[in-house]
């Protein structure tokens, strides 16, 4: 299953759109989109592919110059460590943050909320349910089971900000 592959209500395999396709698409600022929390961290995404990549490229770099120059070569290479994981960690947590979900769920329940199609980003708010409770998209035929928003939630959630 891809990263941000969801099943729909009926079963069916559905991508979600990533965060950057939904604020370009709708033209919705963000902050209506989905609050930050439910977005991908700059910082974890930055740790998780730094770290990542620095092992990948010391092993690669340290046998293919190892190979070739001689195996001392390690004592070398590791100092370099540092420049390796903020460059190659920085670039993919700012792409992560910017263009990416926490994880398919949470992309899937903030375009939900935000009375989006989680997989083409259609406007379903107003699309009324079948008799099953799914809502389906016009756009996609996706089926995704919306839920009314509770009376006194939108002024609850501005209180707690």
């Amino acid at each position: 299953m891809n990263r941000y592959e969801v099943k729909d209500e009926r079963g069916r395999a559905r991508l979600v759109c990533s965060f950057g396709a939904a604020v370009a698409e709708t033209g919705l600022p963000p902050e209506q989109i989905a609050r930050p929390e439910r977005r991908a961290s700059f910082w974890r995404s930055t740790l998780d592919a730094g770290v990542l990549f620095t092992i990948i490229m010391t092993l690669i770099l340290g046998t293919v110059i190892g190979a070739m120059h001689g195996w001392k070569v390690w004592g070398r290479l590791i100092p370099w460590t540092p420049v390796m994981f903020i460059g190659y960690g920085v670039p993919i947590g700012y792409i992560a943050a910017r263009y990416g979900w926490r994880s398919a769920e949470e992309g899937r329940d903030a375009l939900l909320e935000a009375g989006l199609c989680p997989h083409c980003v259609h406007g379903i708010a107003g699309v009324p349910p079948r008799s099953d409770g799914c809502t389906i998209c016009p756009e996609c035929a996706a089926a995704w089971r919306v839920e009314p928003p509770e009376p006194g939630a939108e002024q609850d959630q501005r209180e707690a900000r």
